[in-house]
């Protein structure tokens, strides 16, 4: 298994998977909404 920082290739791919798990869009909006934020590293 490769580990790396995620792209902007992957926010789709990484919604979906949230999506899949929580059964609900909130995760999802969460993880856009941090990387949005000043703060995100």
């Amino acid at each position: 298994m490769k580990i790396r920082p995620e792209t902007g290739l992957d926010y789709s791919s990484i919604a979906e998977v949230n999506i899949q798990v929580f059964a609900t869009e909130n995760e999802a909006k969460l993880i856009d909404k941090i990387r949005d934020s000043p703060c995100y590293v």
